[in-house]
């Protein structure tokens, strides 16, 4: 008699479908599952942008000292008293920047090819004159200012900084201090420091960029540069 009530009611739970219990049960399980896939479908796309941010922060860091340094190795010792240079002076200044706190001024002169022969010292070995160039990379003369011999200025000066944009900035300056040439190199830098210790300039550039899910990521890299030089 027992076995055909079981039997009879394991039928009509069958017909009637599932119980309220049972179906509450499911959608709880079912809830925990997407609670978990959605948390690593989460977890997946902020690593994601937290590396791709990381990535480009690092290039950028590297591009903008990759131009410094081949810029700023080119610098190096004015000769006082030629041709025994025992008496030399740096061409390598560096300033608190007044627009950016706690960031640094970084300006240089380069030697350059007074007498265009191809060569930036003389048969002495006295580097001919020390200015700027206008235009990074370019060793021409053509890319001196002002463009002829007679009147090239050796107090022109190249300048790297930081402005309040968050922007790396190469400057070449005239005898007044006064900007003829201005280009941006980098974005979203918030530090640049700089320090010499006798022939050799080390640069820190710290990177801050905020990814589409996450928070701020902040990278940094440094250089040390042999200003090579001294004539």
């Amino acid at each position: 008699m027992r076995k055909a009530q079981g039997l009879h009611c394991m039928k009509k739970q069958l017909k009637n479908g599932f119980t309220l219990a049972e179906i509450l049960v499911v959608v709880l399980i079912f809830s925990f599952l997407m609670s978990g896939l959605f948390a690593v479908l989460l977890t997946g796309q902020r690593s994601w942008h937290v590396s791709d941010v990381s990535i480009e922060l690092q290039q950028d860091l590297r591009s903008s000292l990759m131009r410094i340094t081949r810029e700023l190795h080119q610098s190096g010792f004015k000769c006082n008293d030629p041709p025994a240079c025992t008496n030399t002076t740096i061409q390598v200044t560096i300033a608190p920047n007044p627009d950016v706190i706690n960031t640094d001024i970084l300006r240089f002169k380069l030697p350059v090819d007074y007498n265009r022969d191809g060569y930036i010292k003389n048969n002495n070995g006295i580097v001919e004159l020390w200015g700027a160039n206008l235009t990074w990379g370019c060793s021409d003369f053509g890319c001196q200012k002002p463009k002829s011999p007679e009147s090239q200025n050796n107090n022109y000066q190249i300048e790297y900084l930081l402005d309040v944009n968050k922007q790396l900035i190469r400057r070449v300056l005239n005898t007044s201090s006064t900007t003829i040439q201005s280009d941006i190199y980098a974005t979203n830098l918030i530090d640049f420091q700089a320090s010499i210790n006798g022939n050799i300039v080390t640069i820190q550039l710290t990177a801050e960029k905020k990814p589409a899910v996450g928070d701020n990521i902040t990278s940094n890299l440094s250089v040390q540069i042999l200003l090579r030089n001294r004539g």
